[in-house]
């Protein structure tokens, strides 16, 4: 009957910025059926070529996420530390690790696999220093998906730039789903290689969204641009050359991406 149908997805709004086309900013979208409205044309986002949404400086996050935080529990209270972390425990994804959604990851010689990470990324639109909680969202732009990739290690206490700052591991994108449209409450998220699932689950933070962010703009301008990304699972896929991977968050979208040979990048 009528009244038994499902009411029709009305898209969200959405900053992007497709290939060959330069003036495409703000756009509707709706994520979780991968499709946009372009120049009054309804595409699939994976048939689009996309740049990257954002160009800021990307921040990562270690341990906010409670299978990362009890996985490493017992080491926290171990030298040198002694104690769990009272502030948020931060990295740098700096500009070369950045890639559009459909690139291509080109792993160096020394590594042969790469750990698939995904997550979702607070986008600031203004500048935002020593905001509260409670001011904080009016800082931002939106959310949007991260591929934030590592080559795998068991080290907790050395600065993760070996492993984390290497060329393309910061997969963004395709969009930014506006602030109003999305609220990070829970991370949500399907991984696939190869076209087969290799993760699914929901994950919790240790502290929540708007703490994390006022916490760190406690000490440091988060600049218009600039991503904090929120936490990985513990546990994630690898992937190794030649072969492809597909993230997906829901609310956010789907961000897919290739594994390859460094020189032989076609």
């Amino acid at each position: 009957m009528e009244n038994d149908r499902a009411a029709p997805r009305r898209p969200v709004r959405a900053y992007a910025r497709p290939v060959r086309r330069p003036l495409v900013w703000a756009i509707d979208v709706d994520p979780d059926e991968d499709r946009a409205w372009i120049d009054g044309e309804v595409v699939r986002a994976t048939d689009v070529v996309w740049d990257l949404p954002v160009r800021g400086t990307v921040y990562g996050l270690l341990l906010n996420t409670v299978s990362q935080w009890t996985a490493f529990q017992p080491k926290m209270t171990r030298p040198p530390y002694e104690a769990p972390p009272s502030h948020p425990v931060l990295y740098v994804k700096p500009p070369n690790t950045l890639l559009p959604t459909g690139g291509t990851v080109a792993l160096d010689p020394d590594v042969d696999v790469v750990a698939v990470g995904v997550t979702v990324g607070a986008v600031f639109a203004r500048p935002v220093f020593r905001a509260t909680p409670q001011m904080i969202d009016a800082g931002l732009l939106g959310y949007v998906i991260v591929g934030d990739l590592f080559v795998p290690h068991d080290d907790f206490f050395r600065p993760p730039f070996r492993t984390r700052a290497r060329d393309g591991f910061t997969v963004l994108g395709p969009w930014v789903v506006d602030r109003t449209a999305y609220f990070p409450d829970v991370l949500r998220y399907r991984i696939w290689i190869d076209g087969r699932e290799a993760a699914t689950g929901e994950e919790r933070w240790v502290r929540p969204p708007a703490d994390v962010l006022a916490s760190v703009s406690a000490f440091m301008t988060l600049a218009a641009g600039d991503v904090l990304l929120l936490g990985t699972p513990y546990t994630v896929p690898l992937a190794r050359p030649g072969q492809s991977v597909a993230l997906e968050v829901e609310g956010l979208g789907r961000s897919e991406f290739t594994v390859g040979r460094r020189g032989e990048e076609r």
